[in-house]
């Protein structure tokens, strides 16, 4: 899994393993909530060579469902052809979401749901 950075313009690779991570910690069951405040958008790319009309997230309405849900790089200005420029202020902001976490907490919400509607048949 590569993933960039726009904070550093690097390209870097990204694992799963738990060799790679520390301070592993068992989230709140609120973040799980937060997966219901997303509201999937259709649009279009800018810079894109096709029409075609694409399902996803914007990053900003992500990150007000969760901050864990958007990854944030500089404040940039882009044009009308999606490229960007120099940094318009010093604040990092969200730029892209993050695939993982919404995954994460999908999961987390789905087994929450699970545990209820098994209590409710086991009653």
């Amino acid at each position: 899994y590569v993933k960039y950075s726009y904070s550093t313009g690097e390209l870097s690779y990204g694992g799963s393993t738990r060799k790679l991570k520390q301070n592993i910690l068992t989230p709140s069951s609120s973040i799980y909530n937060d997966v219901l405040n997303l509201e999937p958008k259709y649009f279009e790319f800018r810079n894109s060579a096709d029409d075609n009309q694409y399902l996803g997230f914007i990053a900003e309405e992500a990150a007000s469902a969760s901050a864990h849900f958007a990854t944030y790089g500089p404040d940039m200005e882009w044009n009308d052809e999606g490229e960007n420029s120099d940094p318009v202020s010093d604040r990092m902001v969200p730029v892209d979401i993050d695939e993982r976490a919404i995954i994460a907490s999908l999961v987390g919400k789905i087994q929450d749901l699970e545990y209820r509607l098994k209590a409710l048949e086991d009653q």
